[in-house]
């Protein structure tokens, strides 16, 4: 379902919700744990800037979503621990937008983050 807001606040979207605008900056969060998510939205609620957050993790199936948002999102941020979206992770985290963390590295990709919310914490500081 396509969705277009207007209100500047953070929006953590999931399957199969979709924000049709370009004027936010848009991250999609693969397999990343609850507690991360709860600290990016801490923080979130506590800035004055806000983002489009996509949410995608084990247990979701709608992988043209996944692929639907990944084309049009600003930045990736993927949780490489091993699981049964590795293959979907491993893909993921080839493309020139994509951070990851977690204990496996990804070949070629040198934009390693200690935890998602440092990604936002280095954004607020740029």
């Amino acid at each position: 379902m396509v969705k277009n807001f207007v209100r500047d606040y953070t929006n953590f979207i999931t399957p199969p919700d979709f924000i049709e605008r370009k004027d936010q900056h848009s991250v999609l969060l693969v397999d990343v744990d609850d507690g991360e998510v709860k600290d990016i939205a801490t923080l979130c609620k506590n800035v004055d800037s806000s983002y489009d957050i996509y949410l995608y993790h084990k247990g979701m199936s709608d992988t043209e979503w996944l692929t639907r948002v990944a084309d049009t999102v600003d930045h990736i941020i993927v949780n490489t621990d091993t699981n049964e979206l590795s293959s979907i992770k491993d893909k993921l985290v080839t493309r020139p937008n994509a951070s990851y963390y977690g204990p496996k590295t990804p070949l070629g990709n040198v934009n390693r983050l200690d935890s998602p919310l440092i990604y936002f914490i280095k954004l607020l500081n740029d």
